[in-house]
């Protein structure tokens, strides 16, 4: 079915549903088959309602969105984890940083830069994880 216009007698346009076929080819693939654009939309309206308030349709329209949300935060539970994973490995760099500088403060002007690379790191990646630097 495909939408229209139809004159009526008086002038009036009327708006109309008719064969698709019969709009492209002509009578001679289909006869024209027409329902008023009103009524058929109140039907369907009509049936849309009825069959959306049936206790089975919302049962299984709320598992499926259930299934959707979870399968929406698998992605994320991911994202966070390998997040927390390089965390913890700059955060073990930035130690073992230290440690070098405290241990011969001669490494200070070598090791320096690095660090700061490291907590800068560090600072991008709290940020990801959580939307805010920590």
């Amino acid at each position: 079915m495909v939408a229209a216009k139809a004159k009526g007698k008086n002038g009036a346009v009327y708006r109309i549903y008719q064969c698709g076929q019969y709009k492209n080819k002509g009578r001679t693939v289909c006869q024209a088959n027409t329902i008023s654009a009103d009524r058929a939309e109140k039907y369907i309206i009509d049936e849309l309602k009825r069959v959306v308030m049936m206790p089975y349709f919302i049962e299984k329209l709320v598992k499926k969105m259930n299934r959707e949300r979870i399968n929406a935060e698998s992605p994320l539970q991911d994202e966070k984890k390998r997040l927390s994973v390089n965390k913890q490995k700059t955060e073990k760099h930035i130690d073992n940083l230290v440690t070098m500088l405290m241990d011969d403060p001669d490494l200070r002007d070598i090791y320096s830069q690095k660090l700061k690379e490291q907590k800068q790191q560090l600072a991008t990646l709290e940020f990801n994880m959580c939307g805010e630097p920590a």
